[in-house]
């Protein structure tokens, strides 16, 4: 009698246990999806306070801004809870503070959850175009736990922007944008499930920058103008002082070196040439040329004779206007194309 009493306990024991999973993922299904079976829509919106340290280097940068999520339903389904920030890192200095600890609801009935984010994020950088390149920088979220056919983002598109305080030192902001898109997964992460990998919501707010001009002109190309004329300045030396027309153009080459250096200094090591790098060999082309062009007509003066230096000093006048229009020329097609 008493075995057969602990058997119908057990017996209730599992069909309690049973009951409550069965509650659960019920509860859960409820809170993910409506009545219609269509996901859970939330709208998410960006605005950044400050954007500062954007490094080449790392391709890093640091933002502060408030994100907010607004969504129906039950409000202990919180999507700031499974949110995650994919291109955030050191997360050791990532901060994430709700402005208030539960859901505010609406007038509307939807809920409302903001965020007050600081942290250091990661955007790819593409430098080809240096130094007058754009860039995108982008801080993505995506939900850890629920795949898109149970959460789904939206853009809040109307109480989004920027701070009309941002300034990003040395760069020019030109706008922003917010989208959204599914990152599909190509690993089921271990499980042996026949069902396809999963995807997941994720939306991206994305700050647009520009290089200003000034900064080309008079911080990276004059110095190089004034170098280049320093070297073709050796052809209007008489042709009879060979050692001082030839210590210009080296004198030149050297301190091409040494710009190239120091603008190189300030970006990651790429397997490319930037555009700089291609307005530079047209210059090293240049500078060989006028030390080319003075070792030849130094040949030319040895006798003395008064027709072969008014030859060479014909040729060096060509030689210059050559030179110059090859430089000007080539960079010009260089920043066109």
């Amino acid at each position: 009698m008493q075995q057969h009493w602990i058997q119908r306990m057990v017996y209730w024991i599992l069909l309690a246990m049973l009951a409550s999973l069965l509650c659960i993922s019920t509860a859960r299904a409820a809170n993910s999806i409506d009545s219609n079976g269509t996901p859970q829509t939330v709208a998410v919106g960006f605005y950044p306070m400050i954007l500062h340290s954007l490094n080449q280097q790392n391709s890093t940068f640091y933002a502060d801004l408030y994100v907010w999520m607004r969504w129906k339903g039950d409000p202990k389904r919180d999507p700031t809870a499974t949110t995650e920030f994919v291109n955030n890192v050191e997360k050791w200095g990532f901060s994430n503070n709700s402005t208030y600890e539960t859901p505010k609801k609406l007038l509307n009935g939807e809920y409302l959850k903001e965020l007050h984010v600081q942290g250091q994020f990661f955007q790819p950088l593409l430098l080809d175009n240096y130094p007058l390149d754009k860039h995108e920088l982008s801080i993505v979220l995506e939900d850890s736990t629920y795949p898109i056919n149970e959460l789904l983002y939206k853009e809040d598109i109307g109480q989004s922007g920027l701070d009309a305080r941002v300034n990003l030192a040395g760069w020019k902001i030109t706008g922003w944008t917010v989208t959204t898109e599914p990152h599909a997964y190509a690993s089921k992460f271990g499980e042996l499930s026949t069902t396809p990998p999963p995807a997941y919501s994720s939306i991206r707010y994305t700050v647009n920058i520009e290089r200003p001009l000034n900064f080309f002109v008079w911080k990276l190309l004059l110095p190089l103008l004034i170098v280049l004329l320093l070297g073709c300045s050796a052809l209007f030396i008489h042709p009879t002082y060979t050692e001082v027309r030839l210590a210009a153009p080296a004198t030149a080459l050297l301190s091409l070196v040494f710009l190239q250096q120091a603008y190189s200094a300030s970006l990651p090591e790429v397997g490319y040439l930037v555009l700089l790098d291609k307005v530079y060999v047209l210059a090293y082309i240049l500078v060989v040329g006028l030390m080319l062009s003075t070792i030849i007509t130094s040949s030319w003066i040895r006798t003395g004779d008064e027709v072969q230096i008014k030859r060479t000093i014909q040729w060096d006048k060509l030689i210059v206007i050559c030179m110059l229009l090859f430089f000007v020329v080539g960079t010009s097609v260089l920043l066109i194309s």
